[in-house]
């Protein structure tokens, strides 16, 4: 399996519009934080974890081209509204890509593009998808998914098992159930959006205690705002704690 970092940001990105700080002004491309989204590519399968603003930019950056399906964590605007940008990744395939996530998500996306479901417009170039809620562990495309819900804010969210990795973008609270989910894990990546706290999401204290509780072997922080300097804060984490960049790649085993 290999994990490729498409963006790492939050909300508005890094560099953030009109501001001068340090990390603002970096020449450090490891600095530079589109928003979230994660490729995954096993032996045969090809999946994106989240459409931000960014991702025709990330895809083509990265080199990729093909999809087999989409997993989405929620409906904020920062992790969806690519979703247009599948529209060449779709327009050959013989039947409609699947995207799953959960159903609250669903139901907005359809009701946010909603011209892409609209059976009466026949002449728009439109992404050729199919919505599909997800609750439980589910096998899609030969892979064992399983989603974990996660509180972000007073929102429900979901993060991604997906063999011994696990991806988990907003959070401010993991319930006890989930947190039984994410035991014996290679690889975690675990939102630290900023140093401050935050009522929506893990700051960089929590991320780090949650991550010593679920010990896997690996655990990348993503989602951090242009409070995190990439060099600076790496020195300062706990071994075999790091922080993702734009473009990171990560291996591991598909063997559970």
């Amino acid at each position: 399996m290999e994990i490729t970092f498409l963006g790492t940001g939050t909300s508005v990105g890094v560099p953030v519009i009109g501001c001068g700080c340090e990390v603002c002004r970096s020449k450090d491309k490891r600095n530079q934080r589109t928003r979230c989204s994660v490729h995954i590519q096993t032996r045969d399968k090809k999946f994106v974890i989240d459409t931000p603003p960014e991702f025709r930019l990330q895809m083509i950056r990265e080199g990729f081209c093909e999809l087999d399906f989409l997993l989405f964590t929620h409906d904020h605007s920062d992790h969806l509204m690519g979703l247009d940008d599948v529209r060449p990744i779709t327009r050959d395939k013989s039947e409609p890509m699947a995207c799953y996530g959960p159903p609250e998500t669903i139901k907005e996306i359809r009701q946010r593009f909603h011209y892409i479901f609209d059976k009466t417009d026949t002449d728009s170039w439109k992404p050729k998808i199919q919505l599909v809620g997800i609750e439980e562990k589910k096998n899609i495309e030969g892979l064992t998914i399983t989603p974990l819900p996660v509180e972000h804010g007073k929102s429900m969210v979901y993060g991604y098992r997906i063999g011994d990795f696990a991806y988990i973008s907003d959070v401010s609270e993991i319930p006890a159930k989930t947190m039984q989910k994410l035991q014996g894990l290679e690889i975690l990546v675990l939102e630290a959006l900023r140093f401050k706290p935050h009522y929506k999401h893990f700051n960089l204290d929590t991320a780090v205690k949650t991550a010593h509780k679920l010990k896997a072997k690996k655990t990348f922080f993503t989602h951090c705002t242009h409070d995190i300097d990439y060099k600076k804060v790496s020195k300062e984490l706990p071994e075999n704690i790091f922080l993702t960049y734009d473009g990171l790649k990560l291996h591991l085993s598909e063997e559970d």
